[in-house]
């Protein structure tokens, strides 16, 4: 749970760029000047500024007025101000928790800022779509878009633009245990945040840094990146932020067991909170106090703080720290032992996590259940929730979580095994923990690798492997004792400069505020010198762009003009093409993911089910002579292989391991007979993207199935080959054309796959069925 907490820390840096000040007085006076407003240009700019000014304490309220000057900017020509009510819509229904909403405005202001080619928006855009996909849990889709925007400023030379994406790209290293890097990446951030004389943005990254060094058992270097932002924040006034940091320095007394700290620290913070009147920061606050609270056994007390968070959640209309608030306390009702209230709770925020479609949260509950069903020995129905579980982080591509989930799931395997005395379950049970050791050791993170390797040696004892059973219970104790020696030692060392290190830190914070000070009126020096010599060039620039001008004759001037224009268009076009494409590519592959996830639900589900129900029939079927007992094995048994073969068909073909070549072989085989002879051609010499083999296995698949069911023919030819710009892919037979449906959802499959992919496909029935297919090599 501190984890959670760290990331809303981290979150809301990301979205927080509004001061608190006489807030109110502007908006009283901003709905003065609304009604005296003649014209709708300076209705959409008031709405949209009063918008601005709810959007820190009250973001349902700026969601109400960035819709409105939305409705009247977007029926006018002011697109710079549409395009920055966008964002800001985007980013109010991002701070509620609807990250669909969010997205979709987003992406609305991204397209429109590229109409005008409007670099600082469209990079702000990109860094705002990145920062959804960081909080849905997508970090490869956040860690694109945040280089696309670093991108792009880089070309303006945007420092504090640069410095943002700099900023974010650490987040997403910190948060996946990468420390190192991400210091690299928040040091270079805050260099370009105070050349830029950005000192509040610097001071979040203070707060990130301190978030790091805390995690790595260094409290004191985390104290003092506390204390930095902390000088920063109340030297600007800024409240919420310091608040945020006195959140921080109480996750970082838990961290350190010392309760009480915590607790003042977190008290501080929300008194902070209560003073600008924050209600989602006090929630916040509640939720740490819980935590706190149920650290210490206090689970009553716990559950009374989680839900004063789930009513104040309630009010500002939060969805997502709604979701967040059940699963707290949930985990409180189960340490009490109520598991019928845990159930209940945890189904809340699973509700919840699916209204606004967030993943991780999904995924997180999933799991929640899974663990609680197997403590009240529903085997079956935690397996099934821990299998959604995985699922899901699968498609997520988190590995840490991977892990966790395929130990657990290792631990259920067991379970059955000892239940039913099922050798499968035990093979099962050692897949998933050799998965979740092979991760751990990658990733190092030892928690797990013990956790794996207590549960490989449980299985290799009940499996009579008792020589590789003790080799994994030394390696499990190992890990154990380092850990726990580690422990140690860092508590004796505390212990022993416990005295002495905090005159230091005193000393030390008080020399990097003047270093900071320093640091900051050396560069406000030099970059001032730095405008007054930017204006000399620019004032230089103009003058010699007015001659030029007076020069050139008028005609060629209005061709110019419009050739950028041209140009402007062209690029526009091609970038929503680009965006277009790379949408219908994940739709591919997001279809190819659920088709080997239905594949797998077939098979480790559904067969597994039946093979138990053969067994039990065979076992009768040695007993009885009776003739409806070996009809309904029979009637089994092929049922059993329609399933297995249906399976086989849907499961993504793996080529890590096989060619494509090898795979397509593979899946003719099963119809060759006497009845249909294939005669198939590869000569591919080019390497193909992964994407490209999957669409090419499953057009192949698709078109021979309908030739095999519908044409009767007996001879089928598929010929795949590459010519100098594209792959060709021939698929034709010898039988009745108009049997085969060309409005079937087989051929459409087949067209869209092409199409995604930028293809060409021609269909010829003149002489029995072909299908003739062009896919682009490049582009």
């Amino acid at each position: 749970m501190i984890l959670f907490f760290k990331k809303t820390i981290l979150f809301s840096i990301f979205f927080s760029s509004f001061l608190l000040v006489n807030s109110q007085t502007k908006i009283d006076s901003l709905y003065n000047e609304l009604q005296n407003a003649k014209h709708d240009s300076i209705r959409g700019k008031i709405f949209s500024k009063i918008g601005f000014e709810h959007q820190k304490l009250k973001p349902d309220s700026a969601i109400y007025y960035y819709n409105e000057a939305v409705k009247i900017l977007e029926t006018g020509s002011q697109q710079k101000e549409l395009v920055a009510a966008l964002v800001n819509l985007g980013k109010s229904y991002g701070k509620v928790g609807y990250l669909d909403k969010s997205l979709e405005f987003t992406e609305r202001a991204l397209v429109e800022a590229t109409k005008i080619n409007d670099s600082t928006s469209i990079a702000n855009s990109l860094k705002n779509i990145g920062i959804i996909n960081y909080y849905q849990g997508d970090f490869v889709a956040a860690m694109f878009y945040y280089h696309k925007s670093l991108d792009i400023n880089k070309l303006m030379n945007d420092k504090n633009g640069i410095a943002q994406s700099l900023n974010n790209i650490g987040v997403l290293y910190d948060l996946q245990g990468i420390y190192d890097t991400a210091i690299v990446f928040y040091d270079e951030a805050i260099v370009l945040f105070l050349e830029s004389n950005d000192s509040t943005s610097a001071a979040s990254v203070y707060v990130n840094l301190g978030s790091i060094f805390s995690e790595k058992g260094n409290y004191n270097k985390a104290f003092n990146m506390y204390e930095n932002a902390i000088a920063i924040y109340v030297k600007s006034g800024n409240v919420n932020e310091e608040a945020i940091c006195y959140r921080a320095i109480a996750m970082l007394y838990i961290a350190k067991s010392s309760y009480i700290k915590a607790l003042e620290n977190i008290q501080r913070a929300t008194a902070k909170y209560e003073s600008i009147n924050s209600l989602k920061g006090v929630a916040y606050c509640y939720g740490i106090i819980g935590e706190i609270q149920e650290i210490q056994g206090s689970y009553n007390e716990a559950i009374s703080y989680y839900k004063k968070a789930l009513e104040i959640n309630k009010e500002v209309g939060d969805i997502n720290e709604m979701a967040y608030s059940f699963r707290n306390i949930a985990n409180g009702f189960q340490a009490l032992g109520n598991n019928n209230l845990a159930v209940q709770n945890f189904e809340e925020s699973l509700k919840l996590f699916k209204q606004i479609n967030l993943k991780v949260g999904m995924a997180k509950c999933y799991l929640d259940l899974g663990v609680l069903f197997q403590r009240q020995n529903l085997i079956q129905k935690a397996l099934k929730y821990k299998i959604m579980a995985l699922n899901l982080f699968n498609e997520l591509d988190n590995k840490k979580e991977i892990a966790i989930v395929s130990g657990s799931l290792s631990s259920s395997y067991i379970d059955m095994y000892k239940f039913e005395g099922a050798l499968e379950y035990l093979n099962k049970a050692k897949k998933h923990a050799l998965k979740s050791l092979s991760i751990a050791r990658e990733f190092e993170l030892p928690s797990e690798e013990m956790e794996a390797l207590k549960y490989l040696s449980l299985i290799y004892e009940e499996s009579n492997k008792m020589s590789k059973a003790l080799e994994c219970y030394k390696s499990y104790t190992s890990i154990k004792d380092t850990l726990f020696n580690k422990e140690k030692q860092k508590t004796l060392s505390e212990l022993e400069i416990k005295y002495q290190t905090k005159q230091k830190e005193h000393e030390i914070s008080i020399l990097n505020q003047k270093n900071l000070e320093n640091e900051l009126i050396i560069n406000k020096e030099k970059l001032q010198k730095a405008r007054s010599l930017s204006l000399l060039i620019l004032i230089s620039i103009l003058a010699l762009i007015i001659i030029l001008s007076l020069i050139y004759r008028s005609q060629k001037r209005k061709r110019l003009v419009k050739e950028k224009e041209e140009k402007l268009i062209q690029d526009a076009k091609i970038e929503i093409e680009q965006i277009t494409k790379d949408k219908n590519a994940e739709l591919i592959k997001s279809l190819d993911r659920e088709m080997k996830n239905i594949s797998q639900e077939i098979h480790d589900g559904i067969l597994s089910d039946l093979t138990g129900i053969q067994f039990l029939i065979k076992n009768k079927e040695k007993k009885s002579k009776d003739l409806k007992i070996n009809k309904a094995s029979d009637y089994l048994k092929k049922s059993i292989d329609k399933l297995r073969n249906i399976s086989h068909q849907l499961n993504t073909p793996e080529f890590e391991y096989n060619t494509l070549e090898i795979a397509i072989e593979s899946y003719l085989e099963q119809y060759k007979s006497g009845e249909l002879n294939i005669d198939f051609n590869y000569n591919l010499t080019n390497n193909i993207d992964d994407l490209m083999q999957v669409s090419i296995y499953r057009i192949i698949q698709e078109g021979v199935k309908n030739i095999f069911k519908h044409s009767n023919g007996s001879n089928c030819d598929v010929l795949l080959e590459d010519k100098k710009e594209y792959v060709r892919l021939l698929i034709k037979d010898n039988g009745i054309s108009d049997k085969i449906n060309k409005n079937g959802l087989g051929l459409s499959n087949i067209e869209e796959r092409v199409r995604s992919m930028n293809g060409r496909m021609q269909i010829n029935n003149s002489n029995g069925f072909e299908i003739n297919i062009e896919l682009p090599l490049v582009g």
